[in-house]
């Protein structure tokens, strides 16, 4: 199988492990842990699900809490480059020689090493994170859900606030194949007499989400309802956005692009004052400093100048919407140059007609990936839209390509997976325009 690179040479401990294999539950995950004292009972926690945004509002999250001077630790995935970035404090990831002695104990734990337990990918990388952050005495640990949220392995965690980003049809197969059953596994995350921030507007969402809180006897604060982010000016380098909700504060900077970010910062601010109290000390300044300071490689993240080169890892139809609108609204360009890269488990169909009619050539890549979905798959769909387009399958190969076909006004816009951000990401970097 086509492994990550770093995952294969740094961290072979690993290579048991299949990063694609999904076997979601709980059973594993809570026999390891209580086999060595319950790591994630020493630190607060919030929970963050959805289909759409949730790695960008744990982030988000945490910069804001950070600014109070706490100890916060972030779990996110996948990684776009290293497998460090999954796991950090206040902004700083896990060094890799610290990894690797966390993952060394883990892996000789009598219940791993004698075969009583065997955990997934995710669940192994989890334990080192619950492990990491405890020993690292975190005040607070901001969650990310790795998929659906009631059998996750995040899940062991007690939150103090479940937060639930947008919910969309995504992994069909194992969360259902309805907004409802999608919503109801999301809506696992949510404790009895909890506290719930919801940032969907999908209204069959909404209701399923509304009604597990009404049973559960959780307090819900609701996207439109009870907390609202309104965009008062944006351009490519970030917004400016009002927030009303638990406090009201305007003329937030926030130095994400796109309305969806604006949506996100608004679930990321209330659940942020919701912590405000004798240990977290969250106001006005807190939220201006961690949104105007915040950077998430590979959402709407503008790589390089003249021409423009944009990275955002939109993998589904609500992504790819986003993105759409984004660079509608906050990009100036004279033609648009489209680098895409999706797995074959993807809508690919949906992410190419939302995408294809905005470009105007198209170079079709192969991600490092064996879920990667073919190039005659994606060429068939985006024929429909334009005729100039190019299968080159090398990510870094349809980069330099891309360059020579477009003036300095144009914009590259590089999407379709995390995969295939993060390898034009590694040719960018290694091209010293990264952060220009």
């Amino acid at each position: 199988m086509s492994k990550d690179r770093t995952t294969e040479r740094v961290f072979p401990f690993l290579d048991r492990l299949d990063p694609l294999k999904i076997n979601l539950g709980l059973d594993r995950i809570e026999k390891v842990v209580g086999s060595i004292g319950s790591p994630h009972k020493s630190f607060d926690s919030i929970l963050v699900a959805g289909t759409n945004g949730k790695g960008s509002t744990a982030t988000m999250i945490a910069s804001i809490v950070s600014f109070s001077d706490q100890k916060i630790g972030l779990y996110k995935s996948p990684h776009l480059e290293e497998l460090e970035e999954r796991i950090s404090i206040n902004g700083k990831n896990i060094e890799r020689e610290r990894f690797i002695s966390i993952a060394k104990r883990v892996e000789g734990l009598p219940i791993i090493k004698e075969g009583e337990t065997c955990l997934t990918y995710f669940e192994f990388i989890t334990l080192v994170a619950f492990i990491y952050f405890a020993e690292e005495g975190v005040d607070l640990a901001v969650l990310e859900v790795g998929l659906g949220g009631r059998l996750d392995a995040t899940n062991v965690v007690n939150p103090l606030i479940s937060v639930i980003t947008e919910i969309d049809i995504d992994h069909a197969d194992i969360l259902g194949g309805t907004i409802a059953k999608i919503a109801a596994e999301k809506g696992g995350i949510i404790r009895g007499n909890g506290t719930v921030v919801l940032a969907s507007k999908n209204r069959e969402a909404v209701e399923t989400i509304t009604t597990i809180c009404h049973e559960k006897k959780a307090k819900l604060y609701l996207l439109g309802t009870d907390f609202d982010s309104n965009i008062v000016e944006s351009d490519s380098s970030g917004q400016l956005i009002d927030f009303r909700g638990s406090e009201d504060i305007k003329g937030i900077k926030l130095s994400l692009v796109g309305a969806h970010q604006a949506r996100n910062g608004g679930a990321a601010v209330q659940a942020a004052l919701l912590l405000n109290g004798p240990k977290f000390k969250i106001g006005g300044e807190e939220v201006r400093g961690g949104l105007a300071s915040i950077k998430i490689a590979g959402r709407l993240e503008t790589v390089s100048a003249k021409p423009t080169i944009l990275l955002d890892i939109a993998h589904n139809y609500n992504g790819a919407l986003a993105l759409a609108t984004a660079i509608k609204e906050n990009f100036k360009y004279k033609e648009l140059c489209l680098i895409l890269g999706i797995l074959k488990d993807k809508d690919i169909g949906g992410i190419i007609s939302i995408l294809a009619p905005l470009a105007d050539r198209l170079f079709i890549v192969r991600p490092n990936s064996e879920r990667a979905a073919e190039p005659d798959m994606i060429f068939s769909e985006a024929k429909k839209y334009l005729s100039d387009i190019h299968i080159v399958e090398d990510v870094g190969d349809a980069l330099r390509e891309a360059l020579l076909s477009v003036s300095e006004e144009d914009l590259i816009c590089v999407t379709g997976s995390a995969v295939t951000v993060g390898e034009a990401r590694k040719v960018c970097l290694t091209a010293g325009s990264i952060n220009i």
